[in-house]
């Protein structure tokens, strides 16, 4: 197992390129004895190398089905957009794809399990295609957001990977009992922000709120009492 690193976060970034209306519903990962859920999809990758939008497994497309007439239909479940639910496993390093479910945009909203090895002709897949990082939220959630995976938790655990392999587990503390404000004059602190954007008399004692600098900067910030 790679050396962990400790490294704590004084804020998190809400943003997201891939945010979603509806809060989403994670892949699973095994780790050792654990099977816990990531606020990552690596199948995204893989389907990424298939080009041109191509998201099937096996030659199922996902969220589309046939019904007993034989009319395809799409099954829209606002959190699955993707339209499954993958599961992975950790082993000696390697990230491996071992199932995949349609999950809540199944048929008539039923999980319904896809075989993987009409697609890669195994049910225990290494995951070659996948170069980045899964995020394993830990942790007391402390911050919930109704959109994609940016709700906060206490903490996160970024597993990297290159190519399949893991070169490194990180971390990361979303909480601080006490934060050290930068005396720089041109990075006062002009203000205190709620996440709408509307100014506060003084510093929260807990909770995510925005600071803005002098400098015209922001950082999210979360303490916890």
């Amino acid at each position: 197992m790679k050396k962990i690193k400790v490294i704590v976060f004084l804020f998190f970034v809400l943003c997201s390129k891939n945010l979603l209306a509806t809060a989403q519903i994670g892949d699973i990962l095994v780790v050792n004895e654990d099977t816990v859920w990531i606020h990552s999809n690596p199948l995204e990758c893989y389907f990424a190398t298939k080009g041109d939008n191509i998201r099937t497994i096996g030659g199922l497309e996902l969220g589309k089905y046939k019904d007993e007439n034989g009319n395809e239909y799409f099954v829209s479940c606002s959190a699955l957009w993707r339209g499954y639910i993958a599961t992975w496993k950790l082993e000696n390093d390697s990230l491996f794809l071992i199932g995949a479910n349609t999950g809540c945009a199944g048929k008539d909203f039923r999980g319904e399990d896809i075989d993987i090895s009409l697609e890669f002709g195994s049910n225990k897949v290494f995951a070659w295609w996948f170069t980045g990082t899964i995020c394993r939220p830990d942790g007391e959630l402390i911050w919930y957001f109704h959109g994609g995976y940016e709700s906060i938790y206490e903490r996160e655990i970024h597993y990297v990977f290159v190519q399949g392999k893991l070169i490194d587990i990180e971390e990361i503390n979303n909480v601080t009992t006490s934060i050290v404000e930068t005396k720089s004059a041109s990075n006062e602190i002009a203000g205190y922000y709620n996440i709408m954007g509307i100014k506060l008399s003084e510093e929260p004692k807990s909770g995510l709120y925005i600071i803005l600098y002098s400098n015209g900067q922001t950082e999210k910030k979360i303490k916890k009492e």
